[in-house]
């Protein structure tokens, strides 16, 4: 995974050091996109569904900035920690083509998927909570 440090709309900061040894899924996304808040509920499952877990993470990094994400997510419930103002690294870094697009981390800090679905996140997610 491409070098990170991220500070999500509540001060958290989520670096590449902070964040070894934790699996971290990524979703990429900005208002705007109808199918990347379509999936949020399925999504917000999958949070909870791990909310014991302190060893993953699911940290969203949205092209938007922090007032409007702030506005948003005031109305749209999403459980994930969200960095604001993200385009940039997404199209230079991670090279995002479409949106929503779900980068799966493992503990090693190796970008071991990338997937477009919650059905897709969610199978290789139940593989390396395993591991």
């Amino acid at each position: 995974m491409p070098a990170f440090n991220f500070k999500d709309i509540n001060g958290v900061e989520y670096s590449s050091a902070n964040t070894k040894g934790k699996i971290v899924l990524f979703k990429c996304w900005f208002i705007g996109c109808s199918t990347c808040v379509k999936e949020m509920p399925e999504l917000n499952k999958m949070v909870e569904k791990y909310n014991n877990r302190k060893d993953i993470l699911f940290v969203s990094l949205a092209i938007d900035d922090k007032k409007p994400l702030q506005e948003f997510l005031t109305k749209t419930k999403f459980e994930y920690a969200t960095v604001p103002s993200q385009d940039k690294y997404m199209t230079e870094k991670l090279k995002v083509a479409a949106y929503p697009t779900h980068f799966l981390m493992d503990k090693n800090g190796i970008l071991v998927k990338t997937v477009n679905t919650e059905t897709a996140i969610s199978e290789v997610l139940e593989q390396l909570a395993v591991q």
